[in-house]
């Protein structure tokens, strides 16, 4: 196993493009719906990367990041994957800790590097 990952996104296509091609490359990836769910399952499982949209039911991306800061170890990292192309929303999220920002829809070969990456300046 490379790492655990955890992917939120209220759009299931995303979730699950996004899972396969990383449980293919030997990844232990959970999902998650929502940012609420989100939660959830990095209480239990400590993810070292979360991949998150930001528009999402329930609980949004922004107080999800700003909530898994509390959550998970210091070591982990945090990717925006979403829709939206502005400024305003990638500042925001810079200054809660997110350590990427890609916009949809996302190469999954730049995604796969930046993960490599983040996962590696973690350890």
């Amino acid at each position: 196993m490379k790492g655990k990952l955890m992917i939120v996104d209220d759009e299931k296509d995303v979730r699950e493009m996004i899972r396969s091609h990383f449980e293919l490359r030997q990844y232990k990836v959970f999902t998650a719906q929502d940012g609420q769910e989100g939660l959830q399952i990095a209480e239990q499982e400590k993810p070292q990367l979360v991949m998150m949209d930001i528009k999402m039911p329930r609980l949004d991306g922004d107080e999800m990041l700003a909530r898994l800061h509390h959550v998970l170890p210091k070591t982990a990292k945090f990717i925006v994957v979403t829709a939206y192309n502005d400024q305003r929303i990638k500042d925001r999220v810079a200054k809660i800790g997110c350590d990427a920002y890609f916009e949809k829809p996302v190469s999954i070969s730049e995604l796969q590097k930046k993960v490599e990456e983040l996962l590696k300046a973690s350890n």
